[in-house]
């Protein structure tokens, strides 16, 4: 039984071809007349094709063409130039690598290494003239240098690689420590400006107060004014979680009910017959019902809601000067609990 030939790849097929291109090319330019010929043949082709206009001359070309062609221009030599470039580099690493194999190699370079303001001028002409060196002991040049230049290959990748990977750490930390100056000159500059507020603040409070006892009040401004700007600042960088514990850690509740209580009393009690004390707040809102609803809607309609802003108005009677109260409530369809909405409830 025969064997079955391998199906070649896309790629396979390709690089076929290519090898059998050069290798037709190889023989045709050994042989001067078909070499002769095929010039020929490649100069008529061109030409006909610059009488079908199918090649234009740079003037010929219309603006965006001729931009296009000196973009590939100056591409092809960018290729060019870093082709002969990594050329001449490995060309080096080769030599740098491989050590001499013979003592003819040795003795090339040495030569090679001798800086030209030191050469003996009479080297040059004793080396062209000698005629006794024998060429046999030059050891055939022809090395299988793919193994080399894979390991170089491999070398150059990894060593990139390394450096890839310690410039993205050093533009990380880049970044990091930007972020970080930005956050302290910003705290530096919040903090200067909340000094000069303080201080103004300070200096337009104590403007009518007597002059032996402004130091004292001065100091007490101060430092109740930065006691209040440090608290709140600490409460607004603390989490959400945090934040809703933070008012019971600084002010006692109780205490505070106390106090506020105490205020109100005092208000009411201290009324003048052109004084009147409102206490407003928002009830929860109100759920609408229909009389007869069918199940789906009573059990997971949504319902329209309105708010209820629910007050007291105390006052002083002006027969009995007596504190006396009155409710009210007013209903609105918006259910916003805003200030302005609260304004807007007390104006109907």
């Amino acid at each position: 039984m025969g064997k079955t030939k391998k199906k070649l790849s896309t790629h396979e097929k390709l690089a076929k071809d290519r090898l059998r291109k050069k290798q037709k090319y190889a023989e045709i330019k050994s042989d001067s007349e078909k070499y002769r010929l095929l010039k020929e043949a490649e100069r008529k082709k061109y030409i006909l094709r610059k009488e079908n206009k199918k090649i234009l001359s740079i003037t010929e070309m219309t603006d965006r063409q001729k931009r296009e062609q000196r973009r590939k221009w100056r591409n092809n030599s960018r290729k060019y130039l870093n082709k002969l470039k990594d050329k001449r580099k490995l060309e080096s690493v080769l030599l740098e690598n491989s050590p001499p194999s013979s003592e003819t190699e040795e003795i090339l370079n040495t030569e090679r290494d001798i800086d030209s303001t030191e050469r003996d001028p009479l080297m040059d002409i004793e080396k062209n003239s000698d005629t006794s060196l024998n060429t046999d002991k030059i050891p055939n040049m022809k090395q299988d240098t793919s193994s080399m230049l894979r390991k170089l290959r491999y070398r150059s990748s990894k060593v990139i690689s390394d450096l890839q990977a310690e410039i993205n750490k050093l533009k990380k930390e880049k970044n990091s420590l930007t972020v970080q100056l930005y956050q302290v000159q910003r705290r530096q500059k919040i903090k200067k400006s909340i000094e000069d507020t303080i201080e103004k603040k300070v200096d337009q409070v104590i403007k009518d107060i007597k002059m032996d006892k402004i130091e004292n009040v001065r100091k007490n401004l101060l430092f109740s004014e930065t006691v209040n700007r440090g608290v709140f600042e600490k409460y607004k960088s603390l989490p959400k979680m945090q934040k809703r514990t933070f008012a019971k850690d600084i002010v006692d509740e109780s205490r505070l009910k106390k106090m506020q209580y105490s205020t109100v009393k005092e208000l009411k009690e201290n009324l003048s017959d052109n004084e009147v004390l409102i206490h407003v707040d928002f009830s929860e809102n109100y759920l609408l019902k229909y009389n007869e609803e069918i199940q789906s809607f009573h059990f997971g309609g949504s319902r329209q809601q309105i708010s209820l802003h629910t007050g007291v108005l105390y006052y002083r009677d002006s027969q009995t000067k007596e504190i006396t109260c009155k409710s009210f409530c007013t209903v609105s369809e918006n259910i916003r609990h805003d200030a302005l909405t609260i304004w807007a409830h007390l104006e109907l």
